[in-house]
C-alpha cells in the first residue's frame, strides 16, 4: 500500500469518514434515552385514542419489543473464492524466503506483486462501497421506520380530533351531521384495519433485511395509508370551518347589540338569513362563500353600530336646536337638515350618515352663539378680492372699474375673540356648509380704503363687518357692505 497514490488514499479516508458518521447517526437515533421515552409516549397515545386498557408493565414491554428489532449491524458474507483472496492478499506483505534458484523469477514476481498490489486496492474498495451500500439500505429501512412512526402519530392525532368532533356534536344535538363526518369516520376504520393494532410489532415496518419486492410492497402500503391520512384531514378540515362558522355565527347573534340591530335595520336581518345559507352550503360551494358572507355581516353591523351613534348625536342636537327658539326660516332650514340625516339612517348609509350629521352639529353650534365677523388679517391672506363679473369680460390689471365686483374676506370670531367656523346656505347647491372663511360684495371704495389700510402698516385696523346674533343662524353687516351683497365661498 506504499506505492498507492495519496489522492486514493486520501478518497479511502473520505469513505471511512463518511461510514462513521453514518454509524454515528444510526447510534444516536437508537441508543438516544429520550427515544424510549418518544416511543413510549406514542403508545401510550395509541391505547388512549383506541380506548383500550394499558398499564406501564405493558408500555413498558412494547417499548423492549420495539428496541429488540433495531438496526444491527452485519458483515457482508463472503463468498470461498474471495476468502481465499483475502487471505492471500493479507498475508503477501510478510517477508519471504528466497532461494537462489528463485531470483530467476524476480523479473516475472515484480509484474506477479504489482498486479496483486492492484488487485488488493481494488477489493479494499469493493469491501468499502459494499460497506456503503449496506449502511445506505439500513439508513433506508430506519427512514420507512420513522415514516411509519410519523404516521401511525397522525393516525392517532386524528382520531383524536374525530373523538373531539364528536363529543362536540353530542353537545350540540341540534346540528345536524356532516357527510364529511360520516365519510371521515369510514375512512378512519379503513385506516385502522390497514395499519392494524400491532403496528409496532408488524413486519412490514421492521427493519430486517427483506426482497426489494417487500420493500416496495411496504412502501405502497405506506404511501396508501398517508393518502387515506391526507383524505381525513382535508374532511376534518372542512368540519372544522363549519363548526367554526356555525360557532361564531351563534355567538354574534347572542350579542345584545344584534338584537337592537336587527330591530332597527332589516338589512342585519337579510343578511344574518344569507350567512346561515352559506353555512349550510359549505359542504356543496365551500367555506369561502359562507366566509364572505359572515364578512358582510360584520361589516353591516359595524355600520350598524355608526347609525346608532348618529341617532343618538341627532336626537341630543335636534333637542338643542329645538331649545333655541329659532325664527320660521331658520327653524325650517334646521328641520331641512335634520331631515337629511334621518334619510341618510333609513337608506342604511353610515357614510352619508355621518357627514351630514357633521354638518347638523356644527350649524347648530353655529346657531347658539353669539359672533363677530371680521376682515381676515393675516399673512399671505388678501383681507379684499377683485373678480370680474361672470356676465362681462374684464381686465384685472388695469384701473377700469367696469365688469367688476369687490369682496371683503370675513371671518367669524367668539366673545373670546376666537375664530370659529361659519355656517352658511350655499346659493349653488342649497346646502349648509361649514366654512372657514367667506367673501361679502363692497362697493369700489370701500375695496381701495382696505387694501390702502393694509399697505400702510401691514394689518386691517378696522376690521369690523358685523355680527351674528345669539340664537340665530342669519348675519347681520354694516353699511361697508353693499345692498343685497352677493356671498362667495371661492376665490
Amino acid at each position: 500500500m506504499r506505492k498507492v497514490p495519496l489522492s486514493e488514499k486520501v478518497g479511502a479516508l473520505a469513505v471511512v469518514d463518511e461510514l462513521r458518521r453514518q454509524q454515528m447517526e444510526v447510534q444516536e437515533h437508537l441508543d438516544l434515552p429520550k427515544r424510549r421515552a418518544e416511543i413510549a409516549a406514542s403508545i401510550r397515545n395509541y391505547y388512549q385514542s383506541h380506548d383500550i386498557a394499558f398499564d406501564d408493565e405493558l408500555i413498558d414491554q412494547g417499548v423492549r419489543e420495539f428496541f429488540s428489532q433495531r438496526l444491527v449491524f452485519e458483515q457482508p458474507a463472503l463468498s470461498w473464492s474471495d476468502r481465499l483472496l483475502c487471505r492471500w492478499l493479507l498475508r503477501r506483505d510478510k517477508p519471504e524466503r528466497t532461494s537462489p534458484a528463485q531470483a530467476k523469477q524476480r523479473t516475472t514476481s515484480w509484474w506477479s506483486k504489482h498486479w496483486m498490489t492492484k488487485t488488493k486496492d481494488v477489493f479494499v474498495a469493493s469491501v468499502i462501497i459494499s460497506n456503503v451500500l449496506l449502511i445506505s439500505r439500513c439508513s433506508m429501512h430506519v427512514n420507512d421506520r420513522m415514516k411509519a412512526e410519523d404516521a401511525i402519530e397522525t393516525f392517532s392525532s386524528l382520531g383524536r380530533k374525530l373523538s373531539d368532533y364528536r363529543q362536540w356534536h353530542r353537545k350540540n344535538p341540534g346540528v345536524p351531521v356532516s357527510p364529511e363526518l360520516s365519510d371521515s369516520l369510514i375512512q378512519y376504520q379503513k385506516l385502522a384495519d390497514l395499519i392494524g393494532l400491532q403496528a409496532y410489532k408488524s413486519e412490514e415496518f421492521s427493519l430486517r433485511q427483506q426482497s426489494q419486492k417487500d420493500l416496495v410492497d411496504d412502501k405502497q402500503k405506506r404511501l396508501a395509508a398517508e393518502t387515506q391520512l391526507q383524505h381525513i384531514q382535508q374532511n376534518l378540515d372542512e368540519i372544522k370551518s363549519i363548526f367554526d362558522a356555525r360557532l361564531e355565527l351563534s355567538k354574534t347573534l347572542e350579542q345584545p347589540f344584534y338584537e337592537k340591530a336587527a330591530w332597527q335595520f332589516s338589512v342585519i336581518t337579510q343578511q344574518t338569513e344569507k350567512a346561515r345559507k352559506a353555512i349550510e352550503a359549505i359542504n356543496t360551494q365551500g367555506y369561502t362563500p359562507a366566509r364572505n358572507e359572515i364578512n358582510q355581516l360584520y361589516k353591516l353591523l359595524d355600520e350598524a353600530k355608526q347609525l346608532q351613534n348618529v341617532i343618538q348625536s341627532q336626537a341630543t342636537f335636534d333637542r338643542r336646536a329645538r331649545q333655541l327658539k329659532l325664527s320660521g326660516q331658520d327653524a325650517r332650514q334646521l328641520q331641512a337638515l335634520s331631515m337629511r340625516v334621518s334619510n341618510a339612517v333609513g337608506a342604511f348609509s353610515a357614510t352619508d350618515a355621518t357627514h351630514l350629521m357633521g354638518r347638523f352639529e356644527r350649524t347648530v353650534e353655529f346657531a347658539e352663539q353669539p359672533l363677530t365677523l371680521d376682515i381676515v388679517d393675516k399673512d399671505g391672506i388678501r383681507p379684499a378680492i377683485e373678480r370680474c363679473d361672470e356676465q362681462t369680460s374684464c381686465n384685472l390689471d388695469d384701473d377700469s372699474t367696469q365688469g367688476k365686483r369687490w369682496y371683503a374676506i370675513v371671518e367669524s370670531r367668539d366673545a373670546l375673540g376666537k375664530w370659529a367656523y361659519t355656517s352658511i346656505l350655499d346659493p349653488d347647491t342649497g346646502e349648509w356648509r361649514s366654512h372657514e372663511s367667506f367673501g361679502i360684495q363692497i362697493s369700489h371704495a370701500e375695496y381701495l380704503r382696505i387694501k390702502e389700510d393694509r399697505l400702510s402698516d401691514g394689518q386691517v385696523d378696522n376690521r369690523k363687518m358685523g355680527y351674528k346674533a345669539a340664537n340665530a343662524l342669519s348675519m347681520t353687516f354694516n353699511n361697508r357692505v353693499v345692498k343685497n351683497a352677493d356671498l362667495i365661498l371661492t376665490w
